[in-house]
């Protein structure tokens, strides 16, 4: 039934010197207005209504001002996000700016290059170790697409160096203990340890992280190294168990999967899946090869433009949080509520649904939105969801969107001047990929089980963009506890290396600042130059004409049992002595 809005009532009230006292009537009320009957409309209030003329149909409320209301609500929401956000940016920059470059990014291609020989400098010292503790708290709480697991490796390796040297430069602490440790062999081993510890802990995979460091980190290994460092990941793993164990419910000690999402009973998978998976592999690979494509020609637009300038990169770092933080914000605007009774929960599964909660964000009570509950959220809540069996959590708009929106992200906020990884990023990138084509699979068959497809999805897009294999296997295995699910995931991984090698190489072999892989026109001259900075000159001293004269005495401090090697030695055989003594240099005679 059409009619005007009763606008004598309103203008009654303020005409009349009820001081904007309004009372609906009892046939226009609802539990709005019932809620509104001893409110005082306010100049701004008076005035958007006087703006109304006429309705097509009978006002129970006013429509118009409520949605006003929401939107200065989002808008306050907003900034309170960006403040904080921006708050938590800008100290990480600032971190990274006192503790040097080295506190930045993950990290691992440093710890990569001193374990095959390249002498970084000050990349495991105090300062770059607390810079990058520090700035990668603030940078993760800051909403920047960044996961502590790679730091951790790069925080292992330093204490490693740290506890075998046990002196400091940085503080000028030079105790005579560990004396039998202190040189480059034993270094290198502490450091080796550290690094496989750091992803232990960071995975609770010990086994996971002897592997890693095996395969990925250190070319010099020996079967007592082995034993050393599985026990150091079982310290490193239990001490994290043991310590989180204070924020749980339990007092029991655990040490399940920290993204464990149950195991059905009722269904794993069928052999004719396989081939899905292998599809999953060639999605992990192509888009591992992409993100190491685009993440070397955003840092060399960086290295070129912005090179080391602290004001450009501070402002790139901040202008890529207050991208992402508006992105998270709105995105979910895009696709509609749902009701929370729409999400299928199998009980054998979920037992206490924790998963299949989600955000409700600005929905009406009871719904809740699928945007939200991914962008909204901590990133292993976010995992845990994808990785929950739950059947029409999110739809596959909101999956793709998702996956889109987090692969581009991650793509420039690495190489930021904030201390980050890439480890969860692309975790969450392959979760939703791979989600996506489970329920892809599921409309033409049914009984699909789409947290599959998010796991081995997962794991088949880190190895698209580190190229990792046997530890990566171990690890997703450790992290999730889905051990029924290693064929799977040993397929996607061998399939998402073999694709992903067809177009480039792994992103830790392009690193950032050249430590590994050196160009053609690489000066040595330039090298010491910027190496022997902190050496004093000879113009520095002030001698005598007697003291000039005089010759010093260095055979201390050679090596008189150098290995050395004619010039008409075997390459092949060269290499292999390389690598079996742990050389840092060969003299050719």
């Amino acid at each position: 039934m059409g009619g005007s809005l009763n606008r004598p009532m309103v203008n009654d009230a303020y005409n009349n010197g009820n001081d904007g006292f309004y009372n609906a009537s009892p046939q226009t009320q609802t539990p709005v207005t019932h809620r509104r009957r001893s409110h005082h409309l306010t100049p701004y209030e008076i005035r958007m209504m006087k703006n109304v003329q006429s309705l097509d149909f009978t006002v129970n409320d006013n429509l118009l001002l409520r949605e006003d209301l929401e939107n200065k609500t989002r808008i306050k929401h907003l900034k309170k996000t960006l403040g904080i956000n921006l708050l938590y940016a800008t100290i990480s920059i600032l971190l990274v700016i006192v503790a040097g470059p080295m506190a930045s990014s993950s990290g691992i291609p440093e710890v990569k290059g001193y374990l095959n020989g390249v002498k970084v400098p000050n990349s495991l010292g105090f300062k770059s170790l607390f810079g990058k503790i520090f700035s990668l708290i603030m940078s993760y709480s800051s909403g920047l697409f960044v996961g502590p697991e790679g730091p951790m490796i790069h925080i292992g390796s330093a204490i490693g160096a740290a506890v075998s040297q046990f002196r400091s430069s940085t503080f000028e602490f030079y105790p005579k203990l560990f004396l039998q440790y202190q040189n480059d062999r034993d270094k290198r081993d502490f450091i080796s340890v550290g690094a496989a510890s750091g992803i232990s802990a960071a995975f609770g995979a010990p086994i996971g992280g002897v592997l890693f460091s095996i395969e990925e980190a250190s070319s010099f290994w020996s079967r007592q190294l082995t034993w050393r460092t599985f026990f150091c990941c079982m310290i490193a793993t239990f001490t994290t168990n043991f310590l989180l164990q204070g924020f749980g419910t339990s007092p029991d000690m655990h040490d399940t999967g920290l993204l464990t999402f149950g195991f059905s009973r009722l269904y794993l998978y069928r052999y004719s899946e396989l081939l899905c998976f292998c599809i999953l592999g060639v999605l992990g690979g192509a888009f591992g090869a992409l993100f190491v494509f685009l993440n070397i020609h955003l840092n060399k637009w960086r290295r070129d433009y912005l090179k080391k300038n602290i004001s450009l990169r501070s402002i790139e770092a901040i202008v890529v949080m207050v991208i992402t933080s508006v992105i998270c914000f709105y995105s979910p605007s895009i696709f509609p509520c749902r009701y929370q009774s729409n999400i299928q929960v199998e009980p054998s599964v979920c037992e206490d649904q924790t998963n299949a909660q989600m955000e409700q964000f600005f929905c009406p009570p009871g719904m809740y939105s699928e945007m939200a509950s991914l962008l909204f959220v901590n990133p292993d809540l976010a995992l845990r969801r994808l990785y929950s069996r739950t059947n029409n959590s999110f739809t596959l708009g909101v999956l793709l969107v998702f996956t889109c929106i987090y692969f581009f992200l991650s793509v420039i906020t690495s190489g930021l001047w904030v201390a980050g990884g890439l480890f969860v990023p692309m975790m969450m990138v392959g979760a939703g990929f791979g989600r996506f084509v489970g329920q892809v699979v599921g409309l033409w068959f049914e009984g699909i089980d789409a947290s599959i497809y998010a796991l081995v999805g997962t794991a088949a897009m880190m190895a698209g963009y580190c190229r990792m294999t046997i530890s990566l296997v171990v690890i997703m295995v450790e992290l999730t506890e889905g051990t029924q699910y290693l064929v799977p995931i040993i397929l996607a991984v061998m399939i998402a290396k073999w694709v992903g090698d067809f177009f480039n190489e792994s992103i830790f072999y392009r690193g950032q600042n050249g430590e590994i892989i050196l160009d053609d026109n690489f000066r040595h001259q330039k090298f010491i130059e910027e190496t022997s900075k902190k050496v004093p000159k000879l113009e520095d001293f002030d001698f005598n004409k007697y003291e000039e004269e005089k010759l010093v005495d260095l055979r201390p401090y050679m090596n008189s049992s150098s290995i050395t090697i004619h010039d008409t030695f075997s390459f092949s055989e060269c290499y292999k002595l390389f690598r079996t003594m742990g050389l840092r240099h060969l003299t050719v005679i």
